[in-house]
């Protein structure tokens, strides 16, 4: 795995300093899951980011996994456990198929001599850019018609339907499974 693409990503949200390269380069680590395979809650907080496959999270309410969000190859997780800063959370994560990923420390430049001020610049656009996507979910689950969010959805994620489960994919619209099958088939209000 390419820690490089890690740092293009990274670069598209913020310029990086050479001294938050090395850190990127010396502190993340790669992992491998196969299908199914539930991620395990670590110690400390990290990140994902997927290389390749595909990944669900979910948030377990009154003994009901519902998932609230989805990472493909290129994006980063958005776990529950970053923004909260527990250690380990009523979140779990699962590979929906064999996903090669690099985890990342929350606290991957902290303590970095360099310039203080762009380690700031960096951490608040990724705020930003985790806002954004928890806005869009938001929004999307607050729709109406389980046809519209599954129109929405197409819009937003083109393809990503036909990789993930039915189950999963329902419970990400916010809608159940017969609702979903209604709206693929455009009989769903």
């Amino acid at each position: 795995m390419d820690i490089s693409l890690l740092i293009n990503y990274f670069n598209k949200i913020s310029p990086l300093t050479e001294e938050m390269e090395q850190a990127i380069r010396s502190k993340v680590r790669k992992l491998q899951y196969k299908r199914d395979d539930l991620i395990p809650n670590n110690p400390y907080p990290e990140l994902l980011f997927v290389i390749e496959g595909l990944l669900i999270g979910y948030v377990d309410v009154d003994e009901l996994g519902i998932a609230s969000w989805l990472a493909q190859e290129g994006e980063l997780t958005l776990t529950s456990q970053i923004p909260l800063g527990r250690e380990s959370g009523p979140e779990r994560i699962v590979a929906i198929e064999d996903t090669h990923a690099l985890a990342i420390p929350a606290d991957l430049f902290e303590g970095l001599s360099g310039n203080r001020i762009q380690s700031q610049r960096f951490e608040r656009a990724l705020w930003k850019h985790f806002l954004s996507t928890a806005r869009q979910r938001s929004l999307l689950v607050s729709l109406h018609s389980a046809r519209r969010r599954l129109e929405i959805f197409r819009l937003n994620q083109p393809g990503l339907e036909k990789r993930v489960p039915d189950e999963a994919l329902a419970s990400y619209l916010g809608i159940t499974v017969h609702l979903l099958r209604r709206a693929q088939q455009g009989t769903a209000a």
